[in-house]
């Protein structure tokens, strides 16, 4: 049996833990990350994330964009899921296909998509508000600090909804329909029986959905935010993982931006951590 994991191990080893404890390493360096010279500085680049208000304000633009995410694409997954599973089967299939469209596209593809959707000049949404008679509200939508951010949500919301409602979906699918039936005959109506019987059933599957999302959210985001943004306006975008990418490969200092890239990864594990203690419960059994 262990042999058998052997390659596997030593796989998961080289390309998952080697990395994390290799970036550690780096982080206690200062380095340019083209020469072979590098100064030995202890914790530095640590006590310097302490006082980096820029630090400060992409590990609040991270916070914020998980719980706002999580908050409107669970609510959105499980009301499209729940409509679909609770009898609403007309359209189903176009349905499903139009809000998992975003998913068959690399995130890259969504974030440029996205980039001429709010183009000031030439994009679709203040083309829609103009042709609407609604010129007061077109607006330079990731070039204002007061709306980038909530912009950039909007397509990260955009592009993981449709995954998530597959999930909890096929979660759904293996909920007994004797369960609504009894429910029905009782007198509860499918508003009741989502609340009551559905909810409660899918508790496992949704701690699933929430960890992957935070996980996810932390990742995809990056690529959002730098190609929407590039982390401005003034910063305004700043997220962990854009500022550990201006700092190594923009600014050549790979120490301090290895250790934002630490602070990242530790954000993750502890989002993780506190999911999974909130969430925690017994393994609910149904026939």
């Amino acid at each position: 049996m262990i042999i058998g994991l052997g390659p596997a191990l030593a796989i998961s080893l080289f390309l998952h833990i080697f990395p994390v404890f290799q970036g550690i390493y780096i982080s206690f360096f200062q380095w340019s990350g083209l020469s072979q010279r590098k100064l030995f500085t202890g914790l530095d680049n640590y006590v310097r994330l302490l006082s980096d208000q820029i630090v400060w304000q992409s590990l609040s633009h991270d916070l914020t964009i998980v719980v706002v995410k999580i908050i409107l694409t669970m609510t959105l997954a499980l009301l499209f899921s729940g409509m679909l599973f609770l009898g609403f089967r007309k359209g189903a299939k176009l349905f499903q296909g139009i809000i998992f469209f975003p998913n068959i596209l690399s995130i890259s593809i969504v974030a440029i998509i996205f980039q001429f959707i709010y183009n000031p000049s030439i994009g679709i949404l203040n083309g829609l508000l103009r042709m609407a008679g609604l010129d007061r509200l077109t607006h330079a939508w990731i070039g204002d600090p007061s709306t980038a951010l909530g912009s950039v949500i909007f397509a990260t919301i955009w592009a993981s909804v449709g995954y998530q409602m597959l999930i909890i979906s096929a979660g759904m699918s293996n909920i007994p329909r004797s369960l609504l039936e009894m429910a029905e005959m009782e007198g509860a109506g499918k508003i009741r029986q989502f609340f009551t019987i559905v909810i409660p059933l899918m508790k496992n599957v949704l701690k699933t959905c929430l960890s992957l999302m935070v996980i996810n959210t932390l990742n995809d985001t990056f690529v959002f935010i730098r190609i929407l943004t590039r982390g401005g306006p003034n910063h305004g975008t700043e997220v962990l993982g854009t500022y550990m990418y201006f700092q190594a490969f923009d600014n050549f200092k790979f120490g301090y931006g290895t250790a934002v890239a630490i602070l990242n990864f530790l954000l993750a594990l502890i989002l993780t951590a506190v999911l999974s203690r909130v969430l925690r419960q017994e393994a609910i059994e149904y026939a």
